[in-house]
């Protein structure tokens, strides 16, 4: 028996505005099947921890870099 599919979460390369969202919610509402396009917002804590995992990567680099 095969698993159906009911959603699918799709997750942006980095947050935008609201204002500028609405025309992407419209294209994807465009989809056949699509019933409804839900944006979730971002909450400070995730923006934080986002921000503090691209610091440390940036200095894992640096520091890969100054080693050559």
């Amino acid at each position: 028996m095969t698993d159906h599919h009911t959603a699918y979460i799709i997750t942006l390369d980095k947050d935008i505005k609201e204002d500028d969202a609405e025309i992407l919610m419209s294209a994807l509402m465009m989809i056949k099947g699509v019933i409804s396009v839900s944006p979730v917002i971002s909450d400070i804590q995730s923006h934080v921890a986002e921000q503090r995992a691209n610091l440390k990567l940036k200095d894992k680099l640096i520091n890969l870099i100054q080693e050559l």
